[in-house]
């Protein structure tokens, strides 16, 4: 929900149907540097959070999978790799 504090180009940011991840969309960027200060500012607000946004069954079919201390968790450990963000899998190495 605060990933659009951080830019005016983002379209969209929602969780994959398997929640194992989010698409995020933008339109018109193409700076890959300032998607990646986007997404760390973002992940940021996760760990600075007070509560889970939309975290009801009317705004998510999910609110019972919500956990505050879960996301602030995944959050940090995304955090914690930024080294890896510019590793892109499947390429030749």
């Amino acid at each position: 929900e605060n990933i659009r504090n951080h830019s005016d180009k983002v379209v969209d940011i929602s969780p994959m149907g398997c929640q194992t991840g989010f698409y995020v969309s933008f339109i018109n960027h193409d700076d890959y540097e300032d998607v990646l200060n986007i997404i760390e500012a973002t992940i940021k607000d996760v760990l600075n959070a007070t509560e889970v946004p939309a975290c009801n069954e009317v705004q998510c079919g999910w609110a019972a999978s919500h956990s505050l201390e879960g996301a602030k968790e995944i959050a940090q450990t995304f955090l914690d790799k930024k080294a890896e963000w510019h590793d892109i899998y499947g390429e030749a190495q």
